[in-house]
């Protein structure tokens, strides 16, 4: 069995509050430093073979600090990256009124099934490589969303993204149980609070 520690990526400084999206230079606000530095404390727990970053800014910033608590190389990984919308830049009070973000959209972006092609390929390549290990992979909300609702057989439909309660916080870590064929066996979540101890 394998373990992939999928940590969504600490708060952005967004101080213009749109859907940045996979817009470059969105860095780590002060917040979303201390959430890195957290996960990477929490992590530290488990023996890391390896930590896997999306290519965006404030996902490596995060992934840093777990790779060094780790000692091990930060690697790059495009099948991490943030999901391939039509929507950057809009006004995120905008975004969060759309009942459904991927209808009647044009074909060259990302639709659910797409992200679920992508992330069990990432899922699949690790438990390959890194068998009986745990790993870590920063990545992004609606790709860990995904994996989430794969592994729990749920609908693609991503509905549940507008669920507070079931939508990754920044910081959090989705830890996935997978076999060597990278079908998923179990999953837990934390959410990583300012003042709360590291779960068991």
């Amino acid at each position: 069995m394998t373990v992939i520690h999928f940590v969504r990526h600490g708060m952005v400084h967004n101080p213009q509050e749109i859907l940045y999206g996979r817009r470059p230079q969105f860095r780590l606000s002060s917040t979303g430093r201390f959430q890195a530095e957290k996960a990477a404390s929490c992590l530290g727990a488990y023996q890391i073979a390896a930590v896997y970053s999306s290519p965006l800014l404030r996902a490596r910033q995060t992934a840093r600090p777990i790779a060094a608590a780790a000692g091990v190389k930060l690697r790059i990984s495009g099948l991490l990256n943030e999901v391939r919308t039509p929507y950057e830049g809009w006004p995120l009070s905008d975004f969060l009124q759309l009942e459904d973000i991927y209808r009647d959209i044009p074909h060259e972006y990302e639709q659910p099934q797409d992200l679920i092609e992508r992330s069990r390929r990432f899922i699949k390549r690790v438990c390959h490589q890194y068998p009986n290990c745990h790993v870590v992979a920063v990545t992004h909300g609606d790709i860990i969303l995904t994996i989430r609702m794969w592994a729990e057989q749920k609908s693609l439909t991503l509905q549940q993204r507008k669920q507070v309660a079931y939508y990754p916080a920044p910081g959090s870590i989705t830890s996935l149980q997978a076999d060597m064929a990278g079908r998923s066996l179990g999953l837990k979540y934390w959410k990583l609070e300012q003042d709360s101890t590291c779960p068991d």
